[in-house]
């Protein structure tokens, strides 16, 4: 991995897509979570889809990427300096591998910087797919067309190139080498997002894996600590409607970002086990331990289903002893965990609902 300030210090992202506004961004809007995100002590605030759209159908007009008008017209600049004057540093989200059928980009670029066939464009979900060899950044639609640009009607060998193009920065060892960031999934159900969360380690190291978090105001506790604590033992990717939080429900937010910011220095240093086994797509219990170099084990249990009682084999390193299990996150003491020393078991008694807990394991 390229060495990068992020690996060291992971900052907390705010996303105003991912169950929040969901590509339906303007000035009120943005401007109503700007207090409640700054409380929770994020670093960034990042615009996601929709800025440059004038109408709600944002996907099929994307390509210019200008801001809009309609949506901004006190401008665009003024909502980036009100971004920072809470703190924040403003993102936005852009996709330009792709152009929409409605976009005016796609008659400006020339027929090479397009896919086509015969000469003619392909379209697959309402857009153009542009060449890798062009350019690339975010990607959100499966590579299943063809090409046949510069005279060539082998498919394979111009889709080999562009294969070739687009392995410079796609979620694999190749990208993740260069870059310090991967958003791991856009799954809106947080207890299927435990599944994936509780998994990412196989795949990508902890302190590039930016996970969502999205709590929600008709969401009880328990369910809105179980998105928070999706996203704790990772790169934090924050969102969901904090400007309709309750004081209460807003505070649990904060809490889980305090206790995200005191152990996001030893991500990078740790390595995972899995108490449980490898998680498994419709598992009722999953749970990742991230075991430290000098401080210890972080311990991540979810519970969709199942029974409530439940006994996880902690390992630590030889020649240390289990000692105690502090409850992280949530702080409210609702759940019985208790530590066999001779064992090495924690023994765990949630609550009887789908929830979530971080535990620091001595």
């Amino acid at each position: 991995m390229r060495p990068h300030d992020d690996n060291e210090r992971p900052p907390i992202i705010f996303n105003d897509y991912m169950n929040c506004l969901m590509g339906d961004s303007n000035e009120e809007n943005v401007a109503a979570l700007l207090e409640p995100v700054a409380k929770t002590g994020a670093e960034y605030f990042v615009t996601d889809a929709g800025w440059y759209a004038d109408d709600s159908t944002w996907w099929d007009d994307v390509g210019l990427w200008e801001p809009s008008q309609k949506r901004f017209p006190s401008g665009f600049n003024v909502l980036l300096d009100k971004i920072r004057s809470k703190g924040l540093i403003p993102g936005l989200w852009l996709e330009p591998e792709v152009g929409g059928v409605r976009s005016i980009v796609a008659s400006r670029l020339p027929k090479e910087a397009l896919f086509q066939w015969c000469g003619r464009r392909i379209v697959g979900k309402d857009t153009f797919q542009l060449d890798h060899r062009h350019l690339k950044f975010d990607y959100n639609i499966e590579v299943t067309q063809y090409t046949g640009i510069d005279g060539s009607f082998s498919a394979g060998a111009a889709h080999l190139e562009h294969q070739r193009a687009y392995l410079v920065w796609q979620m694999d060892h190749s990208m993740l080498s260069v870059h310090s960031l991967q958003s791991t999934s856009d799954q809106q159900d947080p207890a299927l997002y435990a599944a994936i969360a509780a998994a990412l380690p196989t795949a990508v190291v902890l302190e590039q894996s930016a996970t969502w978090a999205y709590p929600q105001p008709g969401w009880s506790d328990e369910l809105n600590t179980f998105t928070v604590v999706n996203s704790l033992l990772r790169r934090v990717y924050l969102s969901g409607r904090l400007d309709k939080l309750s004081p209460d429900q807003l505070r649990l937010v904060v809490e889980g970002m305090n206790v995200y910011k005191r152990i996001r220095l030893h991500l990078k240093s740790t390595h995972p086990i899995w108490p449980l086994g490898f998680p498994q797509w419709h598992d009722d219990r999953l749970a990742l331990a991230l075991i430290t170099q000098d401080n210890g084990i972080y311990f991540a249990v979810w519970r969709t289903g199942g029974t409530t009682d439940k006994d996880l084999p902690v390992k630590l390193a030889e020649g240390q002893a289990l000692t105690t299990a502090k409850m992280l996150y949530p702080t409210r003491p609702n759940t019985k965990a208790m530590c066999n020393t001779t064992s090495g078991v924690l023994s765990l008694k949630p609550p009887n609902t789908v929830c979530a807990r971080l535990f620091h394991v001595i």
